[in-house]
């Protein structure tokens, strides 16, 4: 794709920091239509629909850029490459971090410890404090991309078992999207009828699941990030996903699939274990991993070990991220460096292995 300048008479540069990338964005770079005097159309743009907006506005900027960031490493790898458009200019993935500051002021405020958040949260939504229990949460939207229904027809088939009646609780924030019934993704998934089964067993087994039923956003999740004894993000897909970052700062390990971003901060290992990845994303899959940290959670020492990894590899925006993005402002700006002066840069901030430069 030939990059073309916004701003000719300017040395006006673009930084594209995407999220989210589909083949439908780069279609439509191709499509983006100015008039004479290079302003873009508002009121055409106005007409389209949400989706058609969104794809556009993306398509736009991939047209004029001159570096493009994503999300993750991984996400770029694996996701964006295989695209094939970014060959006229540098390609970045930097993880997204959180504000922890945010976060721990909030806990230092409101509970003295883990263990009185998770008495507050069975109190609010079972009615009574189990410290036995072991607290599951999700937190995010109910939609194909989260993998909501694999997660309900997990639990479900757990909640059958009476051995994990007795041993695990389920609690499931997020909120009810107004067109998950239109949505084609949502629809094959069956989105409407894992909402359907999530009205069916928060009534069915009130001592063990909880979901939120509403249209609005879910306002408790810093209270089930602390909560909880591990958090669960089985997303089909995740460019980056903060959700596990919000569970990290909380000193909350995380079962997660090994996608996107969740690949790059998500450690199943021996060293720095501060998750389980779901191995197969599948109903077993998912069975699998709960039933595994179950076991983990009964070896109190792995289980605070993994509490204490989560709180240390938590991405602080403010410490990591934002000197990250600093740099490549700077190498927007100057557009100068040899590419030997760009490596040796990235390696002294010990980020070079997050960053990798396609020549032109």
């Amino acid at each position: 794709m030939k990059k073309e300048p916004f701003f000719p008479q300017h040395e006006t540069k673009f930084v594209h920091i995407c999220h989210l990338l589909e083949s439908l964005h780069l279609q439509a770079a191709d499509k983006v239509v100015f008039s004479s005097d290079t302003q873009f159309n508002a009121k055409q743009f106005h007409e389209l629909t949400d989706h058609e907006q969104e794809t556009t506005f993306t398509g736009f900027f991939i047209k004029f850029l001159d570096y493009f960031v994503t999300v993750s490493p991984t996400y770029l790898s694996y996701q964006i490459k295989p695209l094939n458009f970014c060959k006229d200019f540098p390609c970045t993935g930097i993880i997204n971090g959180i504000i922890k500051s945010e976060f721990e002021k909030y806990y230092k405020a409101n509970f003295s410890n883990k263990d009185e958040a998770k008495k507050k949260l069975q109190l609010k939504y079972f009615n009574s404090e189990n410290k036995n229990m072991i607290v599951f949460s999700f937190v995010g939207r109910y939609v194909h991309q989260k993998g909501i229904d694999i997660l309900i027809a997990a639990i479900e088939s757990l909640l059958k078992q009476e051995n994990i009646r007795g041993k695990a609780q389920f609690l499931i924030g997020g909120y009810v999207h107004s067109y998950y019934s239109s949505n084609l993704q949502d629809v094959e998934s069956g989105i409407k009828e894992t909402i359907e089964k999530m009205k069916i067993l928060k009534t069915k087994y009130p001592d063990n699941f909880w979901a939120y039923m509403e249209n609005k956003f879910f306002s408790d999740g810093k209270l089930f990030n602390f909560g909880s004894n591990f958090g669960i993000v089985p997303s089909r897909y995740e460019p980056c996903g903060l959700v596990q970052q919000e569970y990290f700062v909380a000193e909350t390990p995380v079962i997660a699939t090994d996608e996107g971003g969740l690949h790059d901060t998500v450690f199943d290992d021996e060293v720095k274990m501060n998750g389980i990845f779901i191995k197969n994303l599948n109903v077993t899959g998912v069975e699998d991993a709960i039933k595994h940290a179950i076991d983990i959670y009964g070896k109190k020492e792995e289980h605070q070990k993994m509490c204490k990894n989560a709180k240390e590899l938590c991405v602080d925006m403010m410490e990591n991220t934002v000197e990250e993005y600093a740099f490549i402002i700077d190498r927007v700006a100057r557009l100068g460096l040899f590419e030997n002066e760009i490596e040796e840069k990235m390696e002294q901030m010990n980020c070079l292995e997050n960053v990798e430069y396609i020549k032109k």
